[in-house]
C-alpha cells in the first residue's frame, strides 16, 4: 500500500495557497482546499486536476476562534487520516 498524505490548504484560491496546492497536486498528495472565493477556489481545484490531483474543495472562512470550529468540523467528518494543514 502505497503512503499519500492529506493535506489542508486553506486560502487556497489565489497566491501562495493556490501554488502551494498546486505543487502538492503534483506529488500525489489528497488534497483538501479551503477559501472564501468560491469561484476562484474552483479554479485552483480545476489546475490541481489537470495537475493530477483530486481535490475535496470546501468554500469557508476558517479565520477567528469561531470559526476555527466549522474548520474542525470539515477535518474530522470529511478528511480521514489527515496529515498536515497549511495556511499561507
Amino acid at each position: 500500500m502505497t503512503f499519500r498524505p492529506v493535506i489542508i490548504v486553506t486560502g487556497a484560491s489565489r497566491g501562495l495557497g493556490s501554488a502551494i496546492a498546486c505543487w502538492l497536486a503534483k506529488t500525489g498528495a489528497g488534497l483538501t482546499l479551503i477559501a472564501r472565493s468560491g469561484e476562484k477556489l474552483g479554479q485552483t481545484a480545476e489546475t490541481v486536476r489537470q495537475l493530477g490531483g483530486e481535490p475535496l474543495i470546501q468554500k469557508a472562512n476558517v479565520y477567528g476562534i469561531k470559526l476555527q470550529n466549522s474548520h474542525e468540523q470539515i477535518i474530522f467528518y470529511n478528511i480521514p487520516l489527515l496529515h498536515c494543514s497549511i495556511t499561507p
